[in-house]
Order: structure tokens, then C-alpha cells, then sequence
């Protein structure tokens, strides 16, 4: 028997703030109810919702995209700027992923919304601008 999509990311969402659990366990418990349920389709579903309710909690889980590792100076000045947008928050979790594609700058992942700051980001607004204007 499944459960309800919210019900299921609130309760993934309690466990994973719970200092008393185990990560490693809750992610297996987790893939395994996902793949006896079928509900791989709904994976990427689950886990922003997962992510919204942490973030009701204070917890706010930010995945930054950059073309090379930054240095904790850097680190730091990203959190204290998503501080600024979300004040209520409690804790900033960021998972810096490697995306040599970006050319340069950064890409805030955030549960509801993208920021997109890189410079291929950039450069094709900067396309998409001058292919207008020779319209």
C-alpha cells in the first residue's frame, strides 16, 4: 500500500532532521519503499518536496553548481547571501557539484526555484539578445 506523495516527503523530511537516524539507513529504507511501490517516476517529486518541508523546518538544502571547487572564503559569502533571502533560516546545507559546462561563475539550486548566476548563462542571454535585435 502507498502512501500520499506529501505524507511520504514529510516523514522522509522528519527522519532526515532527527539527529537520532541514521542518513545511510533512511536512504535505503527510502529507495527500497520507492522501488516496491514503483514510484521512480515520482523520485525527483518526492525529494523537492522532501526539500520544501525541511526548509518550513529552517533547514535549507541548496545545491551549488560551479565549473570548479570554491574555497571556503567563497562558501561562506554564498551562504551569507542566501541569508539575506531567507533570514528565517536555521541551517544552509550546500552540495557544491562540479559542472565544468558552466564555464565560470555559479548555479544556486534552491527547493522552489533556480538562481542562475554562471557565465554560459550569460552568454546565451547575451545570444538570445543579439539574435533578437537582428530580427
Amino acid at each position: 500500500m502507498t502512501i500520499d506523495r506529501l505524507k511520504l516527503a514529510k516523514t522522509i523530511a522528519l527522519k532526515s532532521l532527527d539527529e537520532k537516524h541514521n542518513s545511510k539507513s533512511l536512504s535505503m529504507a527510502v529507495a527500497d519503499y520507492v522501488l516496491d511501490n514503483n514510484l521512480i517516476d515520482d523520485l525527483e517529486s518526492i525529494l523537492r518536496d522532501v526539500s520544501v518541508y525541511r526548509l518550513s523546518e529552517g533547514v535549507l538544502d541548496v545545491k551549488l553548481y560551479s565549473a570548479f571547487t570554491l574555497d571556503q572564503p567563497s562558501i561562506i559569502s554564498i551562504k551569507d547571501l542566501i541569508k539575506t533571502y531567507f533570514p528565517n533560516v536555521k541551517r544552509i546545507i550546500l552540495d557544491q557539484i562540479i559542472d565544468k559546462n558552466l564555464v565560470g561563475g555559479i548555479k544556486l539550486e534552491f527547493p522552489t526555484h533556480t538562481l542562475d548566476l554562471s557565465v554560459k548563462n550569460k552568454l546565451n542571454q547575451l545570444i538570445r539578445f543579439t539574435s533578437k535585435e537582428r530580427m
